[in-house]
């Protein structure tokens, strides 16, 4: 019998492609540089610095990625 059969099937889904496409939008959000987020927030820090400093093409690659994430789960 499977677990996740019908309504709970789409639910879980849903849930997971929702969630993955507002990461992409945060991302797109970000790489339009609408606002810049204070980088200790979201990057690692080694020694107090940033462990990287992401590009504007890393992150609308991260956001493709996650949409693209979405757009599979569904």
């Amino acid at each position: 019998m499977d677990p996740f059969s019908g309504g709970t099937r789409l639910l879980v889904g849903g849930l997971a492609a929702t969630t993955l496409a507002a990461l992409g939008g945060l991302h797109a959000f970000w790489a339009a540089r609408a606002a810049a987020p204070s980088l200790r927030f979201v990057v690692p820090e080694v020694d107090g610095a940033p462990a990287f400093r992401p590009t504007r093409a890393q992150t609308v690659a991260v956001a493709a990625a996650l949409f693209a994430g979405a757009a599979l789960v569904t």
